[in-house]
């Protein structure tokens, strides 16, 4: 989860970044305004963060289970 956290902080501003990149590239003729709004930035971290619970959830007993040393064996 802090991984999550730490790339939705961090992906916000390169995003954004990304944006005004492409769309300064834009020809003159093309007239395309970016907007943000709060609500965009809120509904996409909390669906990251909720499918990242998720998965951690469904996964986290799975890798209990795993013996490292016959998994590594296996490998040779």
């Amino acid at each position: 989860m802090w991984l999550t956290l730490t790339g939705i902080v961090l992906g916000t501003p390169c995003g954004m970044w990304l944006v005004a990149m492409l769309f300064g590239t834009m020809p003159e003729s093309m007239d395309y305004i970016a907007t943000y709004r709060i609500n965009s930035f809120i509904y996409t971290a909390a669906g990251t963060c909720a499918l990242s619970f998720a998965v951690n959830r469904l996964l986290s007993g799975k890798v209990k289970t795993v013996d490292m040393v016959d998994a590594l064996k296996g490998q040779e």
